[in-house]
């Protein structure tokens, strides 16, 4: 499991839990609960641990036996398809993280998402000219990946879905290119007046008459349907599904 990981590297390393839970800015209490696999830890803390303790964060995940192999940093912009545009990435823009197999620069997207008006969510060529930053990610965070409908990064806002493991603050990657299944944890779009629309991450279920209904998962109950009875099956656009966030989202 991860936490046997982070441990193993950290004693072969030869740092303390203090040295180590210092290096990556976070409390000996949090990287305590990491090595017991009793905390997740988050996208960007995974990052920070591969390069503290000198290791890879696919070896870090890697269920079979980790492994200490590492990724070169690249020197050269980055291009991405991004449908059919070539969009170039200077090197500078790019957070590496060291990771066995392929990366993936991911743009991190960090713009209010609670509400929008008018035009809704950006495009893919939108979300890059804008991001904050990319992280390059290993593609097994990833999922399959269409360069017309490329992965991104939002940061989780709220609560309400902590009980799938999403909690208020974390990075959260989107995958559009990958299905949404059953219960599943999704980013979207819908309406709540005809002027505002809200954005938001939710537990996505289909329903028989071709109509969705998203949920919390927080315990509060919140839920609503959209269905073709009711003529407002358009009212919602699932943008993507939630592939990671600090780890596999728990399913509904």
């Amino acid at each position: 499991m991860i936490g046997d990981n982070i441990r193993m590297f950290r004693e072969k390393k030869g740092m303390k839990q203090t040295e180590l839970a210092k290096a990556i800015g976070i409390s000996t209490v949090t990287l305590s609960r990491y090595e017991n696999n009793t905390r997740a830890p988050r996208a960007e803390d995974l990052i920070r641990l591969a390069d503290a303790l000198d290791t890879s964060v696919a070896a870090l995940i890697e269920t079979g036996g980790a492994t200490n192999s590492q990724a070169t940093r690249v020197g050269t912009p980055w291009h991405v398809d991004v449908g059919d545009a070539d969009i170039e990435i200077p090197a500078a823009r790019i957070d590496f993280a060291k990771s066995a197999g392929k990366s993936i620069p991911v743009p991190v997207y960090g713009h209010e998402l609670s509400a929008c008006c008018g035009d809704g969510f950006p495009d893919a060529d939108q979300i890059f000219a804008e991001a904050e930053e990319f992280i390059a990610m290993p593609s097994s965070f990833i999922g399959p990946y269409d360069p017309e409908r490329p992965p991104f990064i939002i940061y989780a806002d709220g609560d309400s879905m902590v009980d799938a493991g999403i909690s208020d603050g974390s990075q959260v990657i989107i995958n559009p290119a990958d299905p949404v299944l059953d219960g599943d944890a999704a980013l979207v779009e819908f309406a709540v007046n005809p002027v505002v629309r809200s954005i938001a991450v939710k537990r996505v279920y289909w329903l028989d008459n071709h109509g969705v209904e998203i949920r919390s998962a927080c315990g509060d109950g919140w839920r609503r349907r959209f269905t073709s009875a009711d003529g407002d099956e358009k009212s919602i656009r699932i943008i993507g599904k939630v592939e990671w966030a600090g780890h596999k989202p728990r399913r509904g």
